[in-house]
C-alpha cells in the first residue's frame, strides 16, 4: 500500500476562508450615508472588505488574492455620458502583507509573486509570502465623483489560488458580530449624492478705458467679471453636474446700454492683447481662465 501524502491547500472548512464588507463609506457620517453598515456609499467615498484565509497540512506557495470590483447598474433617469465603472482600485490602499507591490499597472492575471492593480482600476492583485500558512487582509475600493446617484454596484468578486490549491472563488461570508467587529455580508451597494454646487461671480475691472479695443477697432470700456463654480460642503456625496448646461450672466447698466458680450480678438497695442473669438491665434471662444492668459494694461483681466 502506497503511503498518503497531504498536500498543503486552502482551508475552505467553515472559518478558513472567508470575506466581508468592513463598512460602505467612512466617518463622519451624515443625512445621505447615515451609517457603517447600511449599503449606501457615497461618491468621493470607499468600502473596506475583510478577507481571511488560512491552510491546512502545511503552507502554500505563489498564493495569490485577487478582488474584481463588481456590475453597476445606472439609475433609469440617467442621460448622461457613458459609465461603465463606479468604483475602483489604487494602489495607495495595497495591504502592507501583498509582496512585491508595484506602483504601476499590472497585466491580469499578474506575473508570479507580483502585487498591483490593473490598468483599468477594476482588479486588485495581493500577492502573499512563500510560504504562507494565513492572513487577514483589508482591501478599499474607492467610488468615482462621477457615479450618478442612485446608482448600484454589485459586490466584487474575490478569489484565491496558489500553487497547491485551485482557484476557489467562494468564501464562506462574513455577517454579524465576531469579537469586537461587526461585519456586513457582501452586499449590493447604492451611490448616493446631491449636487452641492453654487454659481460665483465677482466684479474685477469695472469700467477700463481701452483704445481700439471694439469689434472694429472703436474706443471703449470694458468691463470683467470673475465666473466661478463651486462645490459646497464635503467632497463627500457630491453629484457632478451633467453636461450640457448653461450658465446665464446678465449685465445691465443705463449708462452703457449698448454694452455686449466680447467674442471678437482685441488687439491693442499697449493696451489689450485678448483673443475672445474662437478664430486666429490663441483663441478663449468668449472668456479665459482667471489668470494669467488675457492681458491689459499690464495685468490680467
Amino acid at each position: 500500500m502506497l503511503p498518503h501524502i497531504a498536500w498543503a491547500e486552502l482551508n475552505t472548512s467553515p472559518g478558513g476562508w472567508v470575506a466581508g464588507m468592513v463598512n460602505s463609506g467612512t466617518a463622519p457620517y451624515d443625512s445621505l450615508d447615515p451609517s457603517a453598515g447600511d449599503n449606501l456609499v457615497r461618491t468621493h467615498d470607499s468600502v473596506t472588505y475583510r478577507v481571511g484565509y488560512t491552510t491546512v497540512n502545511g503552507s502554500d506557495s505563489n498564493a495569490l488574492i485577487t478582488l474584481r470590483a463588481g456590475s453597476l447598474t445606472l439609475p433609469a433617469t440617467y442621460t448622461g455620458a457613458e459609465i461603465t465603472t463606479a468604483g475602483y482600485f489604487d494602489a495607495i490602499d495595497m495591504p502592507t502583507s501583498c509582496t512585491n507591490a508595484s506602483p504601476n499597472p499590472v497585466t491580469d492575471p499578474p506575473s508570479a509573486g507580483l502585487s498591483g492593480i490593473s490598468a483599468d482600476g477594476q482588479a486588485i492583485f495581493c500577492a502573499q509570502p512563500s510560504p504562507t500558512n494565513g492572513n487577514n487582509l483589508d482591501f478599499k475600493l474607492r467610488f468615482n465623483g462621477v457615479t450618478p446617484n442612485g446608482t448600484t454596484l454589485t459586490a466584487p468578486s474575490i478569489s484565491y489560488t496558489s500553487d497547491q490549491s485551485e482557484e476557489n472563488n467562494n468564501p464562506l461570508l462574513l455577517s454579524g458580530n465576531y469579537g469586537t467587529e461587526t461585519f456586513h455580508g457582501l452586499p449590493r451597494l447604492t451611490v448616493v449624492a446631491e449636487p452641492r454646487w453654487n454659481l460665483k461671480v465677482e466684479a474685477y475691472r469695472q469700467g477700463l478705458y481701452l483704445p481700439a479695443s471694439g469689434p472694429a477697432g472703436e474706443d471703449g470700456f470694458v468691463f470683467s467679471a470673475s465666473l466661478g463654480v463651486m462645490g459646497l460642503g464635503s467632497r463627500k456625496g457630491l453629484e457632478a453636474l451633467q453636461a450640457p448646461f448653461d450658465i446665464t450672466l446678465n449685465f445691465s447698466d443705463n449708462d452703457f446700454p449698448n454694452a455686449r458680450i466680447v467674442d471678437w480678438n482685441m488687439q491693442s497695442p499697449g493696451y489689450v492683447r485678448a483673443n475672445f473669438s474662437s478664430l486666429g491665434s490663441n483663441p478663449h471662444h468668449g472668456c479665459g481662465n482667471w489668470y494669467n492668459q488675457l492681458w491689459v494694461s499690464g495685468n490680467v483681466f
